[in-house]
């Protein structure tokens, strides 16, 4: 071949292979240092879409994960305020059965009824109380709300709110009075009888206090129009407020997310009896003859079958989630192992790539810079 000044074949393929192989160390450290096979669209755009579509999917189960773990853990709350229900339907079954018994005058029964009562109230106070996550598991509710505010203890007055906690009796009455030379305000709970003192202070201008009755479960919020200067005795209902339930009690029914889709079969639906001594038909029940606690051991009787058929769902559910979550984890693990199979780096060969090139690169550049050197061979012939 001759030497020519104006070509280099060699320069050439040497230029064009150092390119490539410089272009290719590129794409090998790119793939090894992001831990993606498919690092921009160029390289796979089918892997790409698809591999896309299956990282958003599993996004979606791991929610759904968290769905059926939260749902588990609701029904286990459930299924344990259910189970101490059904204790104190024991507890009440034993005390009936007492009351039956002919040894057993009108005072003794008297005094059984009184802690049958405590049990039936106990029981809608479960109901009522029992959450998860601000949620009523048993379809009870714990929102009490004011009914009446005495004329003296109104917004007039400066008292402006009054909040309850859940575990308040939405059918009592509080009784407030104060004590102008010790600053003490008093409420009582008329059910009860248990009564709590705090001091309070003059309300500046402009601004509200909230002063909480812990014991009571009851805050009140005053403004600046409360007098700390006066008294406030009790003289009747004009000092008294009264409470009430938020809602009515029904059954509960929950809706679980744990597909990746929006059908009725990417969801589970639950549904828990209101399990209150109306709906258990102990509500009027009593011990305080012999008639009467017959019929209360045969409405227990029927109250603890309920309660077997609603501990009987609540077991099947949680079964049932448990089934789903496992099913779960086994579709994002294998929805996993396709994601990294499409678009992960296999390392290894991305680095035995990597080394190769890196060789072919120096091996280009020292061929291009003898490729560049061939001409100089003629311009000594020319000099000659």
């Amino acid at each position: 071949m001759p030497i020519s000044l104006i070509a280099n074949r060699a320069a050439t393929v040497s230029r064009q292979s150092l390119e490539s192989a410089t272009n290719e160390v590129k794409r090998a450290i790119s793939k090894i240092s992001s831990g993606n096979r498919v690092f921009e669209a160029q390289e796979d755009a089918a892997s790409l879409a698809i591999g896309t579509g299956l990282r958003l999917d599993s996004a979606v189960l791991k929610s759904a994960s968290i769905n059926a773990q939260t749902g588990i853990s609701l029904m286990q709350v459930a299924d344990g305020a259910v189970g101490e229900i059904q204790n104190i339907l024991d507890r009440m079954e034993g005390l009936v059965t007492q009351a039956m018994s002919g040894q057993l005058g009108a005072e003794e029964r008297q005094f059984i009824d009184v802690e049958y009562q405590n049990m039936t109230s106990e029981i809608d106070r479960i109901v009522n109380t029992t959450e998860f996550n601000g949620v009523h598991v048993l379809g009870g509710t714990n929102e009490v709300l004011l009914n009446t505010v005495g004329t003296n203890v109104d917004s007039d007055n400066g008292f402006v709110g009054y909040s309850f906690d859940s575990a308040v009796d939405p059918t009592t009455s509080f009784r407030l009075s104060y004590v102008a030379s010790t600053k003490t305000l008093t409420m009582i709970d008329l059910n009860t009888t248990e009564a709590q003192t705090i001091a309070v202070d003059q309300p500046d201008p402009g601004f509200l206090t909230e002063y909480t009755f812990a014991k009571l479960g009851v805050t009140v919020t005053l403004n600046d129009q409360f007098d700390v200067a006066t008294d406030m005795p009790y003289t009747g209902a004009t000092e008294e407020i009264s409470v009430i339930a938020g809602a009515t009690p029904t059954s509960s029914s929950y809706e679980f997310q744990l597909g990746t889709g929006t059908d009725t079969y990417d969801r589970i639906t639950v549904n828990i009896d209101l399990v209150n001594t109306l709906e258990l038909g102990l509500a009027g029940t009593n011990t305080l003859t012999v008639a009467d606690a017959t019929t209360a051991k045969t409405a227990i009787h029927s109250a603890v079958d309920k309660l077997s058929g609603v501990r009987a769902q609540l077991g099947a559910n949680i079964n049932r989630m448990q089934v789903a979550a496992n099913n779960i984890a086994v579709s994002l693990e294998n929805n996993e192992l396709a994601r990294s199979a499409l678009l992960d780096t296999d390392v290894a060969t991305e680095i035995t790539n990597l080394t190769t090139q890196q060789m072919i690169v120096e091996a280009s550049t020292s061929m291009l810079a003898q490729a560049n050197a061939q001409p100089q061979s003629l311009l000594k012939l020319l000099q000659g």
